[in-house]
């Protein structure tokens, strides 16, 4: 409802009505309240679980990790969700995440095109593990944008962009699936990587 000013006012007194004041505060909340919860919104897991992963507040810190696993991340309160992946170093030669439901991951199905971009070239390759979403080599940071994992959606996409070393590698990954998954897990090729993981919600 647009507020139309009267044609004359008086001296001391409001040319806006109690009706319309209600309006333009309740549109003034509204506004303020979309700036305060929108973009992203950090998300805290309701548990971690796998040897050498804690809760740190909504961080979840890796030391010498090798399969952790991130439960309650993904609720009916987001739709889509970014991942900020931070591993500092590690004995593992690469990592990849997967999809989990109470606890269990699905290690197998992930399909996908990775490229790498070093200098002035580009390389592309097929997504090379096909027991998770490939994101790069130790060490690493990067980004996960991930579509609809709490949704009946198939397949399941995630996008990904990781420095790697001096190099940038993106993903594109699907897994395809109708679960309704909440949590996500870490997987590496072999020993363990030490690191962060924020996991944020899109509030749109």
């Amino acid at each position: 409802m647009a507020y139309v000013a009267p044609s004359t006012v008086t001296a001391g007194t409001s040319p806006i009505t109690a009706a319309a004041q209600n309006i333009l505060v309740n549109d003034i909340i509204d506004h303020e309240s979309r700036i305060l919860t929108g973009g992203l919104n950090i998300v805290t897991p309701t548990s971690v679980s796998g040897s050498g992963v804690s809760l740190s507040g909504s961080r979840v810190v890796l030391t010498a990790a090798s399969a952790p696993i991130i439960n309650g991340c993904f609720t009916s309160t987001y739709a889509n969700y970014r991942i900020l992946v931070d591993i500092t170093s590690g004995t593992a030669g690469n990592f990849s995440l997967q999809y989990c439901l109470a606890g269990t991951p699905v290690i197998t199905g992930y399909t996908g095109e990775i490229w790498y971009r070093s200098g002035g070239s580009i390389a592309g390759a097929s997504n090379p593990s096909g027991s998770g979403l490939y994101l790069a080599s130790v060490p690493a940071v990067g980004s996960v944008d991930i579509f609809g994992p709490q949704s009946t959606r198939n397949p399941k996409l995630s996008v990904s962009r990781m420095l790697q070393g001096g190099n940038i590698v993106d993903i594109a990954t699907n897994l395809s699936v109708a679960t309704q998954f909440d949590g996500i897990g870490l997987i590496v090729n072999t020993g363990n990587v030490t690191g962060s993981i924020t996991i944020y919600g899109y509030h749109i």
